[in-house]
């Protein structure tokens, strides 16, 4: 039976063609890889990148391999850099955002984790990136749209409120105080139908318990609420269940003030009947 002999002291090793293969599929497995990944060394040299840090930055391949961290990385990304590595040499890995720019000068937030790995016998760093952009983007478009509807709501000549289940404020709207009279610093109120007229509390209820039963259908009720100097406020209350926050199910309302509209339409009742009985006494006399 043949022996086969260990290679000679000296003697340079020929990788299998089943380690070749398998080395191949990991680069294949690496350049598909949807995530940017690179090695570089703790001066910032690019040793190895994958086609998705080409497309990401918008290099070509020689362009970005000619590159160093330092001229990737924004200013604010590349002041951090000493820090950055001199933790990842106490721990062993670490995690951060950078903005690196791309070849047309634009900048890319990307989600970096970073570890100390072997590369041809000396310790480098393998980072993979994940881009921000899309949910950078997001999360501005939803400032954009709380501060769009923080604005709405400030400058609302309506009611807006955002009750419990049982009726607990949640979330009442700066007009809910002009309109009732109420402090803002001092509100005292725990439930809202507290300030609701004794003879509309049911009605209240009742609207409160089929908005449960019903989410997503819209309601729509008339109260008298209680102002904070004693006097009835006739408000439209238009509501629905809904999802808020961490909240899955909440009463969200709008309150419109029709007490001058109500006013009005009470007085030019009384005038017509106080006319009406003018003019039946006449007819009788």
């Amino acid at each position: 039976m043949e022996n086969k002999s260990e290679p000679e002291s000296g003697d340079r090793y020929s990788p299998s063609a089943e380690d070749a293969g398998y080395v191949r599929l990991l680069a294949k497995m690496s350049d598909d890889a949807p995530v940017s990944i690179t090695v570089h060394d703790f001066e910032g040299n690019i040793l190895y990148a994958n086609e998705e840090t080409f497309r990401l930055h918008g290099f070509t391949r020689e362009e970005f391999m000619a590159k160093n961290l330092h001229e990737i990385d924004v200013p604010e990304s590349e002041q951090l850099i000493a820090a950055r590595m001199q933790e990842i040499r106490e721990k062993g890995v670490a995690n951060f955002e950078v903005q690196h720019f791309k070849k047309d000068g634009s900048k890319i937030p990307l989600h970096t984790e970073v570890k100390i790995v072997e590369w041809d016998g000396r310790k480098v760093l393998l980072s993979i990136a994940i881009d921000l952009t899309e949910r950078k983007e997001a999360e501005e478009e939803l400032k954009k749209t709380k501060n769009e509807f923080s604005s709405l709501i400030r400058n609302s000549a309506d009611i807006i409120a955002v009750l419990d289940t049982q009726g607990n404020p949640l979330f009442l709207s700066a007009s809910f105080y002009t309109i009732l009279g109420y402090r803002y610093d001092k509100p005292g109120i725990n439930n809202i139908l507290e300030l609701v007229h004794p003879d509309d509390t049911q009605k209240a209820l009742e609207t409160i318990k089929s908005a449960n039963e019903h989410p997503g259908k819209i309601y729509s009720v008339e109260l008298r609420m209680r102002h904070a100097d004693g006097s009835w406020r006739f408000i439209d209350v238009i509501g629905m269940m809904s999802s808020w926050g961490e909240h899955d199910r909440v009463i969200t309302i709008n309150g419109r003030d029709i007490t001058d509209r109500k006013l009005a339409e009470e007085a030019k009742q009384a005038s017509e009947i106080r006319y009406r009985r003018l003019f039946e006494t006449a007819q009788d006399g």
